[in-house]
Order: structure tokens, then sequence, then C-alpha cells
């Protein structure tokens, strides 16, 4: 049973060092970088952390790149749902990559979820 609690210590440690590296990569607009250890990841079966799509999207958005925005963002949906704090990156993804219509489907959906009542 200990065992098992080194195990999980080791795979958190291991996590957040990959995404301190994401952090950098996605800094220095390392994509080739960022690809490599995701098909890695994702070659073992695994599914990349959630916050590892956060950071990449949000640098393929500051960069204006459209097709690392839609790869990342098809990849990103097939694994999680949209929680309510990806909307802004998720959206000006969707706008980078030209889906004009699903940015905006998406915020009248996320609103009407909100049930706006005041503004």
């Amino acid at each position: 049973e200990a065992g098992g609690g080194e195990e999980e210590a080791k795979a958190n440690a291991k996590e957040k060092g990959d995404l301190e590296n994401v952090m950098q990569w996605s800094r220095d607009n390392n994509f080739e970088a960022i690809h490599k250890w995701a098909n890695e990841v994702q070659g073992e079966g695994g599914k990349l952390p959630l916050n590892a799509y956060r950071y990449i999207l949000i640098a393929a958005v500051r960069h204006g790149y459209e097709e690392e925005c839609s790869y990342w963002l098809e990849s990103m949906t097939r694994d999680y749902d949209i929680a309510p704090q990806d909307i802004p990156v998720v959206t000006r993804a969707l706008c980078v990559c030209g889906k004009l219509e699903e940015a905006l489907d998406l915020i009248f959906s996320a609103l009407q979820k909100a049930k706006i009542r005041r503004f």
C-alpha cells in the first residue's frame, strides 16, 4: 500500500515537470518540442494534462498559428469537455482558425448555461 503512494508521488512530480517544460516551450514558441513530448505521452496510451493543453493553446493563439490552434483544439476537446474557465482561450483559438460561428455558438451556449439574469 505504501508503494502506491510513492508511485503516485512520482507520477505527480513527472506531471509537474512536464507542465513546467510545456510552459517554457510555449513561451519559447517551440512547437516541435511540444509535439515530440505529446507524441510520447499519447504513444504510451496516456492523455495530456488539461493544463498542458491550456498552455499550448494560449501560445498558439498568441502567435496566431492557425494550424497549431486547430490541431490542439481538436485534441483537447477529444480528451476533455470544455470547462467554463477554458471558454476564453477556446473562443480565441476558434477565431484564429477562422471558425467564428463556432466561437459565437460557444459564447452563447456558455451564457445560456450561466443563466445570466442581469447585466
